[in-house]
């Protein structure tokens, strides 16, 4: 069942009120009504009352129930313009346009949008048919009683019956060997991973081996520099004894040449 409430000569232009009213079509009472209550505008405002006005009229009029009620139709037409003139220089004046409009509601319920899905889609199902027969039949024979044309709709249904089933057979067939392929790569994705996985590991144990054998061939290196170095080290110290010795003997002719020295002095006096 369809309810209608309207609200005529509203000071807001047309075009204004349809702004707000693209924002309820199709909702239901309740969420027009919380819409309506957040919007900021004088039109939401306006709608407001005329939902409220409609869904008051299903209820005291038709005894429908408000939460089951939806938004079919909500429009702005536009009302009468009231026309102001404003006076300007050198005895001119500019015309100032108020602009109204009729503000209109149409509300249904759900038995009303069960029945209008059910007959349009009967409708549309049999215009589909009886479209499809009589363009099989109009080329080859046209003067066809009734019951012919009856039978080739019940046939022309059939054919669309078993056309359906052999796509939906087609593609769950489809759908199978896509499935086995998706399968069959994730397979081959996985022998990929764990091959490049077990050469990622042996890369890592062969760098490993080489860092070890460096390792070691420091070690022998630093060994070997340490037995240079104790070498030059005692070199150093033996030759440090053989100076030390030389310099002593020194010492000791001298001082046995000086001592021959004065003796000989000694002897002349």
């Amino acid at each position: 069942m369809e309810v209608k409430a309207s609200s005529k000569m509203n000071r807001i232009s047309s075009q204004k009120a349809n702004m707000t009213a693209r924002l309820i079509r199709g909702k239901s009472t309740d969420e027009a009504i919380a819409i309506l209550e957040n919007t900021n505008t004088k039109a939401a405002r306006l709608y407001l009352k005329v939902v409220n006005s409609a869904i008051a009229n299903a209820v005291e009029n038709f005894g429908l129930v408000s939460d089951e009620l939806f938004v079919k139709e909500a429009i702005a037409g536009e009302g009468p313009t009231i026309k102001r003139y404003l006076p300007r220089a050198k005895g001119r004046a500019d015309r100032i346009s108020k602009r109204t409009s009729h503000l209109y509601i149409t509300l249904i319920d759900e038995e009303y949008i069960g029945k209008k899905t059910k007959k349009s889609a009967k409708k549309a199902a049999d215009g589909a048919v009886v479209n499809s027969s009589k363009k099989t039949l109009t080329g080859s024979n046209k003067k066809l009683t009734n019951n012919n044309v009856n039978k080739s709709v019940k046939k022309s249904k059939q054919d669309i019956v078993e056309n359906i089933s052999d796509s939906n057979n087609k593609n769950t067939v489809k759908n199978k060997n896509n499935q086995a392929s998706i399968d069959e790569l994730k397979v081959h994705d996985k022998e990929l991973e764990s091959k490049m996985l077990e050469e990622r590991a042996n890369e890592l144990k062969e760098t490993s081996q080489e860092l070890h054998n460096l390792a070691e061939e420091k070690k022998e290196i630093a060994k070997a520099i340490e037995k240079k170095i104790e070498n030059i080290d005692g070199n150093s110290s033996s030759q440090d004894e053989l100076n030390f010795d030389s310099t002593k003997e020194d010492n000791i002719y001298n001082d046995s040449s000086k001592n021959e020295d004065l003796n000989s002095e000694e002897e002349d006096n």
